[in-house]
């Protein structure tokens, strides 16, 4: 099933997403050690409160920006909502973000720091070279975000 660009947009209208950009989560940028044996390392707890989307200009991520790299997926709306999510617990959406307990670096907080966006496909220095990774590692780990987003929630990693 091929989704387009135009009716991932039309989705997230629907959920309110349009427009959005990531914002602060109390206390979601304090490092947490992770137990993950590799990829990308937690920040928020499980059980802890689930991140919002909320309208502001706090991050570079917009909706729009993850919308484009998930339809190369064919990811749908719902998908692109459970993305951002996972991108605000783990990061707040900033490119340079790095966890002091376990080294995790940039907007999926990879373990193995920002040669591993290259592994994924991507580029450490660039928004659209970080969400590519992380969509390919998402892709290739869980299948969509939705998954990703579901074992974040019960192990505080993804």
């Amino acid at each position: 099933m091929n989704i387009g660009f135009g009716v991932i947009l039309a989705g997230l209208a629907a959920f309110g997403l349009i427009g959005m950009i990531v914002t602060s989560q109390a206390g979601a940028s304090a490092g947490v050690a992770a137990g993950s044996a590799g990829g990308a390392s937690g920040q928020a707890g499980a059980g802890g409160p689930v991140p919002s989307v909320a309208p502001g200009s706090h991050g570079l991520v917009t909706t729009a920006a993850l919308a484009q790299i998930a339809a190369q997926h064919h990811w749908n709306a719902a998908e692109v909502a459970d993305w951002m999510r996972v991108i605000v617990s783990e990061s707040n959406g900033t490119l340079t973000d790095k966890n002091p307990g376990s080294g995790a670096y940039g907007i999926a907080q990879f373990i193995n720091g920002p040669g591993e966006y290259y592994t994924y496909g991507g580029n450490p220095n660039t928004l659209t070279g970080q969400l590519t990774a992380m969509a390919n590692y998402i892709a290739q780990r869980y299948g969509n975000p939705s998954a990703a987003w579901a074992f974040h929630q019960a192990h505080n990693w993804y």
